[in-house]
């Protein structure tokens, strides 16, 4: 019997290569990774799920559980470890187990609890470059042109990025060197509109890069926080409101961080985030 090969989120992310295999290759897409990726605020995940779809008219499968699966695994001890959509792909696992052998299926993945889970069960996990080693070489021409398309698109917003920060930092880094002039040149008036021309133009940058935003939010909170230290750097000397300051340096760069876990998301390198803080994707 041919290998049914289950792929998690995780995988799909980090190497969309693997719907170029849809046909010959047993391929499941779980359905709850697909509303997964649908409901994403992500353009590029709606676009991966799109082309989930398209793989599923080419002979992959969106897999669904039937009403009357029963798992002697606990749902209960699953829960608190799990996802909803990770619980679903290690039931669907079982599923396909139970319809054959657990040898016949694998789940591509990088999920260490969805690997812990199902290897008390017998059912291996793969990494995505394990899978394309392993699937057909046969690849669908029609999936790769999208996959490339995706992968275009990703770069060129990571491009974009790096562009935009190379021209926004030290255009912010001479707004603060010179703040006395500007706001002495432009007086009071001059200053509010300048100031609210250049708030509306950050948020304009926070909606088309987030991932810019971030690291310009960023560096900006390190650089709050280092101002109450600097040069002296005489902690005795320092007032509360110092000390305020010195936390509200911290709570933006917190706000960065948010910001570039989320706009990363977009770019070639999202699953090294997801990694780098929690250890999974």
């Amino acid at each position: 019997m041919p290998t049914t090969y289950i792929i998690d989120t995780s995988a799909l992310v980090r190497m969309p290569e693997i719907l170029e295999r849809s046909g010959k290759t047993r391929i499941v897409f779980p359905e709850g990774v697909v509303a997964e990726l649908e409901q994403s605020r992500v353009q590029g995940k709606r676009n991966l799920a799109a082309l989930v779809r398209e793989a599923s008219d080419q002979g992959a499968v969106i897999g669904k559980l039937p009403p009357n699966f029963r798992s002697k695994q606990s749902l209960s001890s699953l829960s608190r470890r799990l996802s909803p959509t990770d619980i679903e792909i290690v039931f669907l696992a079982l599923h396909y187990a139970a319809s054959g052998s657990p040898d016949d299926v694998r789940v591509v993945t990088y999920d260490k609890q969805i690997i812990e889970a199902l290897s008390a069960h017998g059912i291996g996990c793969l990494s995505a470059e394990q899978f394309l080693e392993k699937a057909d070489n046969e690849i669908n021409r029609q999936l790769q042109v999208g996959v490339q398309s995706l992968r275009a698109e990703q770069y060129h917003y990571l491009r974009t990025t790096i562009i935009s920060l190379a021209v926004a930092v030290p255009l912010c880094i001479l707004i603060v060197r010179f703040f006395d002039l500007i706001v002495g040149t432009l007086l009071v008036w001059g200053t509010v509109f300048a100031l609210a021309i250049l708030a509306t133009g950050l948020f304009i940058f926070r909606q088309r890069n987030r991932l810019g935003y971030g690291v310009m939010e960023v560096l900006a909170g390190l650089g709050l926080g280092f101002s109450v230290f600097y040069p002296a750097f005489d902690y005795s000397k320092l007032s509360a409101l110092q000390y305020l300051q010195a936390l509200g340096g911290v709570y933006v760069v917190v706000r960065g961080l948010d910001n570039i876990g989320t706009g990363i998301e977009n770019s070639a390198i999202s699953h090294w985030w997801p990694e780098l803080f929690r250890g999974r994707v």
